[in-house]
């Protein structure tokens, strides 16, 4: 089984969550700045992507829907679709938590023949 898997952590580490920045923006920033790097590690690229958002956070439901529009619309300008059915090229996978800095978040993005 060939899988690649790339954890990035950024938050505390490379993007601390304003005060005055909203969950959307976030959302772009992360599809926009870190999608490209973690795509390229992969053995090839990947068209569809199965997204999965955790959310270990008390974020409200409105401003977790904005990150995950937000993130889906910046994978879609990346060339990437996401998908919930078939067999998707990756899967990425973000974690919302935080710590006493404020939000931290963490994009898992796997490829490979998964079981």
């Amino acid at each position: 089984m060939l899988r690649v898997a790339l954890a990035l952590l950024f938050g505390m580490l490379v993007m601390p969550l304003a005060q005055t920045q909203s969950m959307g923006e976030a959302g772009a920033k992360l599809a926009d700045d870190f999608t490209a790097d973690l795509i390229s590690s992969l053995p090839r690229r990947p068209t569809t992507v199965s997204l999965e958002i955790r959310n270990l956070t008390a974020l409200a439901p409105a401003e977790l829907s904005s990150f995950r529009a937000a993130l889906r619309e910046g994978l879609r300008k990346q060339g990437l679709q996401t998908t919930v059915a078939g067999h998707p090229d990756a899967w990425l996978q973000v974690t919302i938590s935080e710590n006493v800095r404020g939000l931290l978040f963490v994009a898992w993005l796997t490829q490979g023949d998964a079981q």
